[in-house]
């Protein structure tokens, strides 16, 4: 056989392989899909143009059954990847699907005209002509993992009540600012805006809701156990500040304070306004417990909740690396009186 024509069924080969259809190689158990997504679809004017000069050599694309072939091959395309553990995403997907000339013109995709994460608009101009059409299927995909990288979407949570997950990059500050998992991705963000506030002013925040939430939050954490050296150790190295918020005078409260363990497990939490106050370590209960004071071996002052008095169990549990949730609890083990310990500056 010539040399020219093995050359050239190397080349038909070389391209009938690269156009070959495929299947989208990715992990689908970490998707969730779309609940009837609106799909329209049409041609790009260049693509348009290409199929009224159709002929027997270069016939016409359909663009549908392209598609449909496309989606019979993966039935999961219109899903994004799941990053928080969601069974049912709530987000309305509608999509323009624009089919272009993939020789003279690139696949795109486009949402600049969604407004918020309940509600996307996605155009996306698919290229199946050339030999890129084999990824057609991963274009798809990128661009819906691409609108929620940048705009957020909305899940349903276990009471069916709508919840939106933000953008990728604040998802990823609530990671670094290491607030807890377990707790809901709304309070988990306004707990995001109080731990901003501190990191910024290295105050008590500002915002009022930082302490109206905490009810909520304990409900989420408060029987995460306490890591007492660890909190220790991270307290007694910063400037630290105790916040409150007094719904019936309406008013914030915040002190200077310090806190300090020592190798017994007794721990001193001494606060600007409150004065020093001595806790030791009930591991088993989870609970700081109230000490009294001491002169020589005489004890005085107030007794803790487990003598006979009025001095309430303490907890504290991190709720990111500049917030702590100071929860004061009754006999119970039911708090009573919730507030914040924040990092201030130099934290």
């Amino acid at each position: 056989m010539p040399v020219n024509c093995v050359f050239f069924l190397l080349v038909i080969s070389s391209l009938l392989f690269a156009a070959a259809p495929q299947t989208i190689s990715r992990d689908m158990s970490k998707r969730v899909l779309f609940a009837n997504p609106d799909i329209k679809t049409d041609y790009s004017p260049l693509m348009a143009e290409k199929n009224s000069r159709a002929d027997s050599l270069l016939p016409a694309l359909n663009g549908d059954m392209a598609l449909a072939e496309l989606l019979s091959r993966n039935p999961n395309l219109w899903s994004v990847e799941n990053l928080r553990k969601e069974n049912k995403i709530s987000t309305n997907l509608k999509v323009n699907i624009i089919y272009v000339d993939g020789i003279r013109e690139e696949a795109f995709c486009d949402f600049s005209k969604t407004a918020d994460a309940k509600n996307w608009e996605l155009t996306i101009g698919v290229d199946f002509v050339s030999g890129s059409s084999n990824v057609a299927g991963a274009h798809v995909q990128q661009c819906i993992d691409q609108a929620r990288d940048e705009i957020g979407y909305a899940i349903q949570d276990s009471s069916g009540n709508t919840l939106v997950v933000p953008p990728k990059a604040v998802l990823q500050d609530i990671e670094k600012s290491k607030i807890p998992d377990a707790i809901p991705i709304d309070l988990q963000m306004q707990l995001l805006k109080a731990h901003r506030s501190v990191e910024l002013t290295g105050e008590c925040p500002s915002d009022i809701e930082a302490y109206i939430i905490l009810l909520n939050v304990w409900e989420q954490v408060g029987s995460i156990e306490m890591d007492l050296p660890a909190i220790s150790d991270v307290l007694s190295g910063e400037s630290i500040k105790s916040c409150a918020f007094n719904r019936e005078w309406n008013k914030k409260y915040s002190e200077t304070a310090t806190f300090r363990c020592n190798s017994n497990d007794i721990c001193e939490y001494n606060q600007s306004q409150d004065g020093k106050t001595l806790w030791s370590w009930n591991a088993y209960d989870n609970r700081l417990e109230y000490e009294r004071k001491k002169i020589l071996f005489f004890s005085y002052g107030k007794k803790s909740i487990h003598n006979g008095g009025t001095m309430l169990d303490l907890r504290i549990i991190p709720l990111s690396t500049r917030l702590f949730l100071e929860s004061y609890l009754n006999i119970k083990g039911e708090p009573v009186s919730l507030g914040l310990i924040i990092i201030g500056e130099g934290g």
